[in-house]
């Protein structure tokens, strides 16, 4: 074995011998062009990371906690099941199944004003609730606006359910807010709310069985389309404002923070959401640092929930894909308690099936490919480590920004932190407008024969008798809502005519020539909705108009290579137009033919890059569709 060189045997490559060789794949192109991307927040991310640009030393447990509160724990997490229904004796059967299925924590959702959920009162969670080990499981109760009243909940909760031994893990998610900044009102104002965060706490510190009083949520902020660093920015300063109102009633710092918790979003965006997870300990660090109890960051319970903007209503199966995707980022990224949305949940309620894989996915990475047996899975990671550090300072500045416009309370009264979040959520829609960014089945490889999943609807959000304060609300922004909108009006025109939008392939050539860019162009196509008609050969131009003239659409798409296009596609488009064709599109770039081809009667040409959704709706609206 001692003469086994391995690696030994080729000689040390340089990042120069490196950029040597992309020099010659490139040909000239712009390397920055080309190999360079830059995310929402401006982060640059180069192609290649290596150990010399690691500048991250710390060993977990150690500050600032990057690569986790401690070195003694593990890399397991809870496994949380959400709970919204309004029916006690339901939630419970749920819960039961849950909790036997493989979960570990449980979130309970209250109704409450502009929320759904169980009603808040101890004999509801208690039949919620039966048959339940209090002392076994962690439990989430998130009431909303409505958290006054929970410390008497609580009290009657657990009077009965557990002896003076007993540890039970009950936290309370207050986040009056994050519930300002989704809802755009609260019942009371906000000296009267953060009032009821002090009542909490000194039920806490008289002996309560609480674990956590306080959350500061990132979800209103993700799911409106706010970037990775605004969202840690936001729940940042959201800590802060609520570490402020307890020190007012007396509670020092070093006591207010244990009692938080935060609640991330994670999504398909495998490293990013990883570091996000890393930087978020690294801000609570610093902030507790700033107020002289570094110590005191490692309690803040540090939760994450799959993103609900990334869901989708149409083709739900492959949400499958992207909350597995984004479980794997939290557990990489450290997060305690992971909640993973069921794949039907923009649909309605989920049944037994969509709550059992959203459990199943997370045991998988758990146990079976062991992410619960690594402390800090992605330390050693110079990309990672490179990605955490600009994140939080990102987010840091961006926080820094909030307190100089007055805290939170203040730059959701102004508007600054609705503006700052619109305006990132315009250049994502953008990008996945022009196809730079893909949602599978919907804007990309739609599934236009898909069997619908047939749901109960989420209960209807308990109304507002009053409101005390309202701002400009943060709506939810879903990134496949544009093109799901495109295909409920031709689902629309589908039972009013009986099928759906059409639209004529006018193929040139032999398959050979026309083959990709009619694939491309049905796809296209039908992430509006419409359906293209099957990709044929014909025997020649009088072949191709007489298919069109018996296909009964008015639209056409001429699909071939560059080479029959300069030779065929003005008179096909001559001929198409006299046919009765109103309007034709042609499957790729013009380039300096442009002119020519719309002298032809060609309207518009179609290819990666174009904004889809303005085609797409200028197409249904040719076709007939409102």
């Amino acid at each position: 074995m001692s003469d086994l060189k391995l690696a030994a045997e080729f000689e040390q490559q340089t990042e120069a011998d490196w950029l040597n060789q992309v020099e010659k794949v490139l040909r000239g192109a712009d390397f920055e062009k080309k190999l360079v991307a830059y995310t929402y927040d401006g982060i640059r991310i180069d192609p290649l990371y290596s150990a010399t640009s690691d500048n991250q030393s710390t060993a977990p447990g150690t500050y600032p906690y990057t690569r986790g509160w401690s070195a003694k724990s593990d890399g397991s997490w809870h496994i949380n099941q959400l709970h919204i229904s309004s029916d006690a004796q339901a939630t419970n059967s749920a819960i039961l199944e849950d909790l036997e299925g493989g979960a570990s924590s449980l979130t309970i959702q209250l109704a409450a004003p502009g929320q759904t959920g169980l009603p808040a009162t101890a004999e509801a969670l208690k039949t919620a609730l039966t048959g339940v080990r209090l002392d076994m499981i962690s439990l989430i109760i998130d009431a909303g606006s409505n958290f006054a009243p929970l410390s008497d909940i609580v009290s009657h909760l657990t009077s009965d359910r557990i002896d003076e031994t007993g540890a039970p893990a009950i936290s309370i998610a207050a986040d009056p807010l994050g519930t300002l900044a989704q809802i755009g009102a609260l019942d009371v104002d906000m000296d009267r709310s953060l009032n009821g965060i002090n009542d909490l706490a000194r039920a806490k510190q008289s002996g309560l069985k609480l674990d956590k009083i306080l959350t500061a949520s990132g979800h209103p902020y993700h799911n409106a389309g706010a970037s990775d660093a605004q969202e840690l920015s936001a729940v940042t300063a959201t800590l802060v404002a609520y570490m402020r109102a307890l020190e007012g009633a007396g509670v020092e710092p070093s006591q207010s923070i244990p009692m938080m918790s935060v609640n991330l979003a994670a999504d398909t965006e495998l490293f990013n959401t990883t570091a996000k997870f890393r930087a978020v300990r690294k801000l609570i660090a610093q902030m507790a640092d700033a107020c002289g109890c570094p110590e005191a960051a490692t309690h803040v319970e540090v939760r994450a929930q799959t993103s609900a903007r990334m869901m989708t209503r149409r083709d739900p199966w492959v949400n499958m894909l992207r909350t597995s995707a984004a479980c794997t980022g939290a557990a990489l990224g450290g997060a305690q308690t992971i909640t993973a949305l069921p794949f039907t949940w923009s649909l309605g309620q989920p049944d037994e099936f969509a709550r059992r894989m959203t459990r199943n996915s997370q045991i998988v990475l758990m146990e079976e490919s062991a992410l619960g047996r690594v402390i800090d899975p992605a330390g050693g990671s110079s990309y990672i480590n490179y990605l955490t550090d600009q994140m939080t300072e990102k987010a840091w500045a961006l926080f820094q920004q909030i307190e100089a416009d007055g805290g939170m309370y203040k730059s959701l009264q102004s508007g600054t932190v609705q503006a700052m979040i619109k305006e990132t959520h315009e250049a994502r829609a953008k990008n996945i407008a022009l196809g730079k960014s893909e949602i599978t089945g919907v804007s990309s490889f739609p599934n236009l024969l898909e069997t619908p999943v047939n749901v109960t609807p989420h209960d209807l959000a308990q109304p507002f008798d009053d409101e005390a304060i309202t701002v400009e609300p943060l709506p939810m922004r879903r990134e496949a809502e544009p093109f799901e909108k495109l295909r409920d009006a031709a689902d629309a025109y589908k039972e009013t005519n009986g099928d759906l939008p059409k639209l004529f392939l006018a193929n040139l050539g032999v398959l050979t020539d026309f083959n990709a860019r009619a694939n491309w162009a049905s796809s296209f196509f039908s992430t509006g909705g419409i359906e293209a008609t099957a990709s044929s050969e014909f025997a020649g131009h009088d072949a191709l108009i007489d298919a069109f003239k018996t296909s009964g659409t008015k639209i056409a798409c001429i699909c071939s290579s560059d080479a029959i296009y300069e030779a065929d596609a003005e008179a096909i488009a001559q001929k198409l137009k006299s046919a009765g064709a109103e309007y034709i599109y042609l499957a790729g770039r013009a380039g300096e033919k442009r002119d020519a081809y719309k002298a032809a009667g060609i309207d518009a040409f179609v290819h990666m890059g174009v904004n889809s959704l303005e085609i797409l709706s200028d197409a249904l609206n040719r076709s007939g569709v409102t």
